[in-house]
């Protein structure tokens, strides 16, 4: 067995993506390795002893009459290596088919459509330090700015900000009212918002299936783009574009565009009802700019940081990933 997880382990360390190691490099823990020593050792001992204690139990006339026993076995030691046997053989069945489940339920996660593309984009989280940038419109300018800059990093095709990067959850939840709808706000369905910027849908190659994406030349306006899902619920058979509702206490938007359904919040089932708004409506403090590039986005990090730094040093980059690596964690 130790040999074996020797040649695991150096398996796993060639062949296992980055992203996966999670507790750094793999190694083979000799502490483990010596209590599995010491419980073959406890074991063997065990199975010796028991049979030698119940044949010390049996007396030599009953095994000597008995062509049905063994010298070293009773009728309840049988019993109970039955119970044993069968109890190892149901737990060991049951092992096997949840394993061969797990590994089926994530072969195909892996391969379902999840709406956007991973390959050559990556995504740069955005920390804006305390006491900074408190007014919107300080916040507006600076993601404006550093979107921009990102954009001219060679290699980038196209770069787009979002408050929160595809598959890191969810924060904003809110009930939407069409014209004409009188029901109570906790009869209202709820959708989840997205603040995005220009160039986002494009980045995280987001389909347009009806009307037009986000421009520069929106700015300021209450327009959003909404999810496929969300068409279809608050405006069954009829075109969203151009609709006009209701948000929470009182904010109208007017209905742009609408974009195919995705996997944005979590790989194991599609996104409910999704609400793209743009990002100057409310500018988080923080976020994620997605950028497709040409180049290898690995090697992209310093790059970007510094892209970032020549705008504000005192903002903080924690983290650049792939989407490739977003999605395999």
């Amino acid at each position: 067995g130790i040999l074996l997880s020797r040649a695991i382990v150096a398996f796993m360390q060639r062949y296992l993506p980055p992203t996966l190691n999670c507790r750094g490099s793999l190694h083979l823990d000799w502490a483990g390795a010596g209590c599995a020593v010491l419980l073959t050792v406890v074991a063997t001992l065990g199975a010796g002893a028991a049979p030698a204690w119940l044949g010390s139990h049996t007396e030599p006339a009953e095994v000597l009459h008995s062509e049905a026993k063994l010298a070293s076995e009773s009728r309840s030691s049988k019993r109970l290596r039955s119970v044993l046997v069968a109890s190892e053989v149901a737990v060991s069945v049951a092992l096997v088919l949840m394993t061969g489940l797990v590994t089926l339920s994530l072969m195909r996660m892996m391969r379902l459509d999840r709406g956007f593309e991973t390959e050559h984009t990556i995504t740069a989280e955005i920390a804006l330090p305390r006491g900074s940038y408190e007014k919107t419109e300080q916040r507006q300018s600076l993601y404006e700015r550093v979107t921009a800059s990102l954009r001219q990093l060679p290699g980038v095709e196209r770069a787009g900000f979002i408050n929160l990067a595809p598959l890191d959850g969810d924060k904003w939840l809110d009930w939407i009212r069409v014209s004409g709808d009188a029901r109570l706000p906790v009869q209202l369905p709820l959708a989840h918002f997205r603040e995005v910027g220009p160039g986002y849908f494009e980045a995280i190659h987001l389909p347009l299936l009806a009307g037009r994406m986000l421009s520069d030349g929106d700015k300021g306006k209450q327009v959003v783009l909404i999810s496929e899902l969300t068409a279809k619920t608050m405006w069954p058979g009829r075109d969203a574009v151009g609709q006009t509702f209701k948000q929470g206490a009182g904010t109208v938007f007017t209905v742009i565009g609408v974009v195919k359904d995705a996997r944005t919040i979590t790989l194991a089932k599609p996104d409910p009802m999704v609400v793209y708004v743009p990002y100057w409506y409310r500018a988080d403090n923080g976020g994620s700019v997605i950028m497709t590039t040409r180049q290898d986005p690995s090697a992209m990090a310093d790059a970007i940081r510094k892209a970032v730094w020549s705008i504000d040093p005192a903002v903080a980059v924690p983290t650049v990933r792939t989407m490739g690596g977003i999605v395999e964690d």
